[in-house]
């Protein structure tokens, strides 16, 4: 029920919601290893998607396992 680019876009965001709260990468090398070419593109995916930037689900999502 979703296009094909829709659903890699997903698929990308979820990885890097999976390494936002597992590793201390810069957000900016999270883009790049989940396959965007710039950062400022991978923070608007992501904010659509999860509605936060991704600094901010990361400090929320670090804050839930203290």
């Amino acid at each position: 029920g979703t296009s094909p680019i829709n659903w890699l876009r997903r698929e990308r965001i979820n990885q890097a919601k999976r390494r936002l709260t597992e590793t201390g990468d810069a957000v900016k090398e999270i883009a790049r290893q989940c396959g965007y070419a710039d950062a400022f593109y991978f923070s608007r995916d992501f904010k659509q998607f999860t509605q936060c930037a991704p600094s901010e689900y990361r400090r929320r999502e670090q804050g839930r396992g203290e």
